[in-house]
């Protein structure tokens, strides 16, 4: 009955390693994938021919950015930084059916003045990375 009991102690610890290692490599790295998400965006942007087409893009990898930080956990304080910085500069554009390209040079003007407002002296590269990302959609 001892050696049982021993086995059982034994299984269950080499279980819950193994649990944790599997939990571990399953683990994203939020700040990596977020950055290759921008990447893509920003290719799929200058193939697209049509204004309202990249518009539609744009929301599908907004929202898809959105949802790898929160189903993830939190990064370093400095990726937490950066990805918000990116997310909030583009927060402020419209839902599709309210999306007008004429309104393209206001758009960018809101990301400038956000880049203008967070670095005075130096340009923040994630806000600058939105700034690409408006100027992209409404080339």
């Amino acid at each position: 009955m001892h050696r049982k009991q021993i086995l059982r102690t034994v299984i269950a610890v080499l279980m819950t390693g193994l649990s944790v290692n599997v939990a571990q490599a399953a683990k994203v790295d939020v700040f990596a994938e977020f950055n290759k998400k921008i990447t893509k965006l920003e290719g799929e942007l200058k193939k697209e021919k049509d204004v309202t087409k990249r518009y539609d893009v744009f929301l599908k990898s907004f929202r898809e950015m959105g949802e790898l930080r929160s189903k993830n956990p939190r990064q370093a304080e400095e990726k937490e930084i950066n990805m918000s910085l990116f997310m909030d500069s583009l927060a402020f554009l419209p839902e599709k059916k309210d999306f007008q390209a004429s309104k393209c040079k206001d758009y960018k003007k809101e990301v400038n003045d956000m880049m203008k407002s967070y670095a005075k002296d130096q340009k923040e590269p994630f806000v600058d990375k939105a700034f690409n990302v408006v100027d992209l959609i409404c080339k």
